[in-house]
């Protein structure tokens, strides 16, 4: 039979374990965004603006019209990775769905 404890336990070991890699991910992003800030803007695809906004590309491009960062051309809909950048760092509102 497992114990209050061990429960106790256990739940201070995962929330360790998240808060760690929420951590880690941060950081990740951080020098993402302080390298993105000395290069030039750059239109990226659906795919890779969805992965630095943890939202899928589905609610990407549902939402397209509604981002500062959409830009429509030619090519397609692409999206200004400075501007990605700089919503992700509290510039703009964030997303209203996150993919799971």
């Amino acid at each position: 039979m497992i114990t209050w404890v061990q429960v106790q336990t256990f739940l201070l070991y995962v929330e360790k374990f998240v808060a760690e890699r929420v951590k880690e991910e941060r950081g990740t992003e951080l020098e993402e965004m302080e390298r993105a800030a000395h290069e030039p803007d750059r239109l990226i695809p659906a795919r890779e603006a969805a992965r630095l906004l943890c939202v899928s590309e589905s609610t990407l491009y549902a939402k397209a019209d509604s981002y500062p960062f959409t830009r429509r051309g030619p090519g397609g809909v692409r999206f200004s990775r400075r501007g990605v950048l700089a919503w992700i760092a509290g510039e703009g509102s964030p997303p209203l769905e996150h993919s799971a």
